[in-house]
This record gives C-alpha cells, sequence and structure tokens, in this order.
C-alpha cells in the first residue's frame, strides 16, 4: 500500500514530489473512502469525510485570510479541529503552532511571533485573533459540498517552507521553540513509519491519549493517517476497554502514565500484541515484564529529544541501539571526545535534526555545535557502539516522562504561609519511575489543609500527580544544606497516613 501511495505522488515524467500528509489522505478518500480515519467518543469519521471536513476547512481559513508562509497559531481542546486546522495550513502552505490557552492572548513570546490566532474563544482583542465558531467541525462537510474532488487537497509543497513549530521545556523551565520544514517533517514521519513493527500492519489503529500539539503524538498521529489507518481519541479511563477489545493496536504513554495504567490492564484479544510506545523516560525490566506479562505487547521505548528524534531504541538491559542516520559522541567539559566506556556528556548527530532554536542565537550556539546536538544528559557508548544513558548533566528532574524546573516551582512553595523551607525532589518507584516529592519543612506537628491545598495548587500546575510530605525540621549538613538522601530516606519511612498523595 506505501509503495502505491508514494507513486501516486510522482509526476509523469517520473519526477517525485514531496507529499504532505493532506496528499495521503486525498488518497485514500478516493481509494478507501469508508475506512475508518478517526474514532472519538464512539462516532467514527471515514476517510471520505475526513476529506470533505479538510476542504471546508481550508476554504475557511483562506477565507479568514491565512495564506502561504504565514505562521498560525492553533488553540483548542477539541483535537479533530485542532487535527483539521494544522492539516488545513500544510495545504495552504502556512505553518502552524499549538499554543496553550494563557498563550492565546498574543502577549506571549511565541503568540507574538503568530500571523494569526485561531482560537475557541477570544480573550482580547486584537486584529490577528480570528475566533473558531462553535460549529467547527460539525459544519465544515456541508460546506465542502459532495462533489468536491479530494484531489483538490494535493498542492505543491515547497520543501523549505517552515511547516511547523514544536516546542518543549528547557532545562530552565522556559519552552524552546523549533522550526521544521516541509521537507524535514516528512522526513520525521517517513522514519517513524519505517520503524513500525509489520504486525501492526497494514491498518495500524493508534490510541491517541495527548493532545496533537504534544510533539510525539503529532508525527504518530501523522504516520497513522498517510498509510491509511485509523486513530482513536481517547482520555485515559478509555484506553482499557479500546486494549482488550482489540479496538486499537498501538499505543503511546509517558512512562508514569503507562505505569499508572498497567495494574489494572486486561490482555488484548487472543493473538493480538499490540505495540506500545513509551517516551520521556527509561522503561525498567520490571514494568517492561509487567507490560509484556499484562498486555502482551511489543515496547519500544526510544531515547529522544524534540532537537534531534529518536537516537536509540533503549533494550531490557538499560542500553541503546541507534536508529538510522544517527551518530553519537560523549564529550569531557571541554568538548573532547572521550575514550570508550567513559561517561561524558551525550552529543548526537541524526539526519532528522533541526537546524537551531526559533528566534533565539543565543541558546542555538549553546546548544547546536559543530554541527552536533548536545543534550542535557550524560552517558557513555561501549566498545560495542551501544549506548547507555547515566542521567542528566543538570538538575532537571525526569517525573514519569515529564521534565520539570525544581528550583522555581520549590521558590513558589517556599512563598506560602506556614512553610519555612520546602525541596521539590524524584524518588523512584518501585518500577524506577520517578515520583515528584514536596518535601516540605513546617515547624509544627500538622500540615493545614489550607496550606496543604495551595502547595498542590502549585504542583497541579506543573503535574498530575505527586506527593507531598509535611518535616517538622529538615536534616541538614553543618553548612546548613539539606540532606537530601536523608529527606529520601524519611520518604521510605512514612507511614501513608502521613503523605498527602494526588494522582
Amino acid at each position: 500500500m506505501t509503495a502505491t501511495i508514494a507513486a501516486s505522488f510522482t509526476d509523469a515524467d517520473g519526477t517525485s514530489r514531496l507529499a504532505c500528509t493532506a496528499h495521503h489522505i486525498a488518497w485514500h478518500a478516493r481509494h478507501t473512502p469508508n475506512a475508518a480515519a478517526i474514532v472519538e467518543d464512539g462516532v467514527t469519521v471515514s476517510y471520505r469525510r475526513l476529506a470533505a471536513d479538510l476542504i471546508g476547512c481550508v476554504r475557511a481559513l483562506e477565507a479568514r485570510g491565512i495564506r502561504p508562509g504565514m505562521l498560525a497559531g492553533i488553540e483548542t481542546p477539541n483535537r479533530y479541529a485542532h487535527l483539521l486546522i494544522l492539516l488545513a495550513c500544510e495545504v495552504i502552505g502556512a505553518a502552524s503552532v499549538s499554543l496553550t490557552p494563557p498563550e492565546a492572548d498574543c502577549d506571549t513570546d511565541m503568540a507574538r511571533h503568530c500571523d494569526i490566532v485561531l482560537a475557541r474563544q477570544a480573550r482580547t482583542e486584537t486584529s490577528r485573533t480570528r475566533v473558531i465558531p462553535s460549529g467547527w467541525p460539525e459544519g465544515l462537510a456541508a460546506s465542502a459540498g459532495p462533489a468536491d474532488d479530494p484531489s483538490s487537497l494535493v498542492r505543491e509543497v515547497v520543501p523549505e517552507r517552515m511547516a511547523r513549530i514544536v516546542r518543549t521545556s528547557g532545562t530552565t523551565g522556559g519552552t524552546k521553540a523549533m522550526a521544521l520544514s516541509f521537507a524535514l517533517l516528512q522526513l520525521r514521519i517517513a522514519r517513524g513509519i519505517a520503524r513500525l513493527p509489520g504486525h501492526i500492519l497494514p491498518r495500524p489503529r493508534l490510541l491517541c491519549l495527548y493532545g496533537i500539539g504534544v510533539a510525539g503524538m503529532h508525527m504518530r498521529v501523522m504516520s497513522i493517517l498517510q498509510l491509511g489507518g485509523t486513530v482513536t481519541f481517547a482520555v485515559g479511563d478509555q484506553a482499557r476497554k479500546l486494549i482488550v477489545t482489540g479496538a486499537v493496536n498501538q499505543a503511546l504513554f509517558t512512562t508514569g502514565d503507562l505505569e499508572r495504567f498497567v495494574p489494572t490492564a486486561e490482555p488484548p484479544p487472543p493473538g493480538q500484541a499490540p505495540h506500545v510506545l513509551v517516551f520521556g523516560a527509561a522503561v525498567s525490566p520490571r514494568l517492561r515484564a509487567e507490560v509484556r506479562r499484562r498486555l502482551h505487547a511489543v515496547i519500544d521505548n526510544p531515547y529522544a529529544a524534540i532537537e534531534t528524534d529518536p537516537i536509540a531504541m533503549m533494550g531490557e538491559d538499560g542500553t541503546g541501539t541507534l536508529c538510522q542516520g544517527v551518530e553519537v559522541r560523549i564529550v569531557d567539559g571541554t568538548g573532547q571526545e572521550v575514550g570508550p566506556d567513559e561517561g561524558g556528556t551525550i552529543r548526537a548527530r541524526t539526519e532528522t535534526m533541526v537546524e537551531g532554536y526559533f528566534d533565539d542565537s543565543g541558546l542555538t550556539a549553546t546548544a547546536f555545535i559543530d554541527g552536533w546536538y548536545q543534550t542535557s544528559d550524560i552517558g557513555r557508548m561501549s566498545a560495542r557502539h551501544r549506548l547507555e544513558v547515566l542521567g542528566r548533566a543538570d538538575e532537571m528532574l525526569n517525573i514519569g516522562g515529564i521534565k520539570l524546573p525544581p528550583a522555581p516551582i520549590a521558590a513558589r512553595v517556599k512563598q506560602i504561609d506556614g512553610v519555612s523551607d520546602a525541596i521539590v525532589m524524584s524518588v523512584a518507584s518501585p518500577n524506577e519511575v520517578g515520583i515528584l516529592l514536596a518535601a516540605v519543612e513546617i515547624g509544627g506537628d500538622q500540615l493545614t489543609v489550607d496550606v496543604a491545598q495551595r502547595i498542590g495548587a502549585i504542583l497541579a500546575c506543573h503535574i498530575g500527580s505527586f506527593v507531598i510530605m509535611p518535616m517538622r525540621r529538615f536534616p541538614r549538613t553543618d553548612s546548613g544544606k539539606i540532606r537530601r538522601p536523608e529527606i529520601e530516606a524519611a520518604y521510605r519511612r512514612c507511614a501513608p497516613r502521613d503523605l498527602i498523595a494526588v494522582g
């Protein structure tokens, strides 16, 4: 099937043309029109309907002034509407970036770069904001009309033109933005398709638990649609039924979400083995064994950065095999490469890496050195050319795959009346997954309900699962520094009733 689709984007003289996802949707709308493209809340959207909705969305965006070369900010909690707008921007030749609700006010850095902001609700009066009508996406197919030919979605793609801005949290807690050209975006999608295990083909069925704005989720949704598969939009508590019934055969989880999901998971129908992709942190042998026992799953656990795309696929023994087109160097503090089995900072160079950060030359110069991306991780390469990731080079916490800067979070907790000091740290679960622990020094015997709620509100802004541990007094060195190992030891000794666990 993939070869057939590829051939449909070759000119009569044999010249290959770069295709975007909308081209593939148009092909499927003509050849497999009734196949399921999107499923959400029990409603199935066929490829014929998806193409019709997309044609209507293209027309609506062009009527709102979106033109080739523009940058459109997208802010909507509706994943199908978000997907349509993102795809329509690609058809038009405009770039897109997913915005969180506060940024839709057009008063933050990323939104200021946008030529237009498409928001579910206008929060300020600006000439660039266009409100997404409440009827989207339900009314789009009607505006397209049944006679419209899906081939109208197949427009020429300019390979070097910016297609998408993806973002991630930086080591200081600020966001880092990266621009992907159409060519680079499609190369990343193609590489992702090549890594899919054969047993979920020819019709992969992806469980999508996260927003389209998540870079890894976006790439996988595009991969599935290009293959003519099905994307099921769902929330966490729906995942069990979808897997046990065999409605999906591929799922993406953060390490923390996977750990919370597995204890009550049930296996799929006999003979089926879902493909589980786990991102954000390493999967311990214990958790891997539990996933295989309960789900009979094939597990992929990439070591990756949004700057580079996957660098290595991590194995059971904690070491990784480098992905196609990837080179890795381990360097010391002066940037000199170290020998085999010596530890140092991981630098990577991949065929799918970005050239730098969007509108940030200073940060680009720090992280992209002589054609290599310098990660914030410590690792080593063995003589067998296998990569072992040893930990972080900075203070960033990895909580079940979510990166959090501890210092600014602790600083906010310390400002609460009744808290004399605070420390935010990661402690390992039995499956070696990071748990966010906020230890607070209160100078008394009991943490009041009001103070606990205020601490919880701060932590909940960053992550949905955490533990608060009140202490009368922190263990300290003679110079006054907090003894972190003793804080963790106190947590291990604590009875559950003495902790406040959320999530």
